[in-house]
């Protein structure tokens, strides 16, 4: 630009002035060029220095389009070009922020490791199943969040050989105190990731399957146990058809003996059959409850009045302590098996001379039935026990029953939005307590 205007001026001083005007047009054309090329380096700046900012992506940042129309051209264009920056920018940053929500809110463990173990990023859910101490920082090592060899070998070996691995680890559950203390069961597959993820990285997901293990050894037990309670009575039974089979039938006395066993132990089959169906009712949430506003004093000495007879062929003293006016909201025929099986047990563990008192209690919206005993009482490492299905850890409470009576107990009490607990020392008794919402306070 600046040499077109210095030959125009030359050409018109010649016409006019000749060989003087050439020269003096040819120096005026050199002042009119530097100014102009000073004015071009101006906008060539001032361009410069508007498109610095675009690399930080500055939202809503634009050039001042001055100068030549060339200039205003390219400032133009890269003012778009930062538009279509600060756009692209954004939507990145939302789509992190998505996935970010996404894996926060994920209940399984997610990390990301690379070959060396180093851990690139993890979700809170990772950072709770391993139990790993402090807030995390990317760049830690694996070992740094767990100290379990299986996981840190499987994200390891899947990140540099680029093959799936997968491992079942136990870890300690530290928010259980103690040593040894109650052991996590964590599920880790570690796959690898694609290769426009990088080169020897993987993703390692944690599942907590403490909880289906738990489910899965209590089936089996389940089985086991009713296996177990099943097999006595029907071996009974066989052995009595046998023996009449082999001519006791004769003999009018021992076939009546051998058949009042019979009866005896299909009863017992038909009641073990019947408690195990209405457990899995309640458990399942099968069984309605009719609820019904019910005077706990009354229920007490209904039940008492109930078992009295039962309480005096065993030498006991049965007697209540209604406690004034108490109501709850209840199913009458399921809180009478309630307490039918707490006061049944009593009976049959309490030794002759002993006594049996029901009581009820009122306090903080609570009403609490109670049933307590002389009896044998329960030795402390059985008390943790006592309402699990099967249980009969406690040898001498071992007389009859299948060990569901409690279990069903503490469902049909749970149900009623209420709990069932228990404290007793050897030889000095057992209290077993019913606590439920006081009508007034539903």
């Amino acid at each position: 630009m600046a040499a077109a205007l210095v030959g125009g001026l030359a050409v018109a001083g010649a016409a006019i002035f000749g060989a003087t005007g050439t020269a003096v047009a040819a120096g005026l054309g050199v002042i009119f060029a530097l100014l102009a090329g000073a004015s071009l380096s101006r906008a060539i700046t001032r361009t410069s220095d508007g498109a610095s900012p675009i690399p930080a992506a500055e939202s809503g940042h634009r050039i001042n389009p001055g100068g030549p129309p060339e200039l205003r051209t390219l400032a133009r264009a890269v003012n778009r070009m930062s538009g279509a920056i600060s756009g692209l920018t954004e939507s990145e940053s939302k789509e992190r922020s998505r996935l970010a929500s996404v894996l926060d809110a994920v209940q399984e463990g997610v990390l990301v490791v690379d070959r060396e173990g180093v851990v690139e990023s993890a979700n809170p859910a990772a950072i709770m199943l391993l139990g790993a101490p402090g807030p995390f920082r990317p760049g830690l090592l694996l070992t740094n969040l767990t100290g379990s060899f299986e996981i840190h070998e499987a994200a390891v070996y899947c990140a540099r050989a680029g093959v799936p691995r997968q491992a079942q680890v136990g870890l300690p559950d530290r928010s259980y105190p103690g040593p040894g203390g109650i052991r996590r069961l964590l599920d880790v597959t570690a796959t690898p990731l694609g290769a426009q993820s990088g080169p020897g990285r993987a993703l390692v997901l944690i599942s907590d399957i403490t909880g289906i293990r738990a489910a899965d050894t209590t089936r089996r037990e389940f089985v086991s146990n009713v296996s177990h309670e099943l097999r006595t009575p029907i071996a009974a039974i066989k052995a009595a058809v046998e023996t009449l089979q082999r001519g006791a039938a004769a003999d009018p006395a021992a076939r009546d003996d051998f058949l009042r066993r019979v009866q005896e132990d299909a009863d017992r089959m038909e009641a073990l059959v019947s408690e195990m169906l209405e457990l899995s009712r309640l458990e399942s949430g099968q069984t309605p409850l009719h609820l019904a506003p019910l005077d706990a004093g009354r229920l007490i000495e209904s039940v008492a009045d109930r078992f009295k007879h039962q309480a005096a062929g065993a030498g006991l003293t049965i007697r209540t302590e209604p406690g004034g006016s108490a109501h709850v909201n209840a199913d009458l025929r399921q809180l009478e098996r309630v307490l039918s099986n707490l006061v049944g047990n009593a009976i049959k563990f309490t030794p002759t001379g002993g006594s049996i008192t029901l009581s009820v209690q009122q306090s903080n919206g609570t009403v609490s039935l109670q049933v307590r005993d002389t009896g044998r009482g329960i030795a402390p490492e059985h008390l943790p026990h006592v309402f699990e299905r099967f249980y009969k850890g406690d040898q001498p409470r071992n007389e009859g029953g299948a060990g569901l009576g409690l279990a069903i107990a503490r469902h049909i009490v749970q149900a009623h939005g209420g709990i069932i607990t228990v404290e007793s020392y050897p030889g000095l008794g057992a209290l077993f307590t019913v606590s439920l919402p006081a009508l007034s306070a539903l």
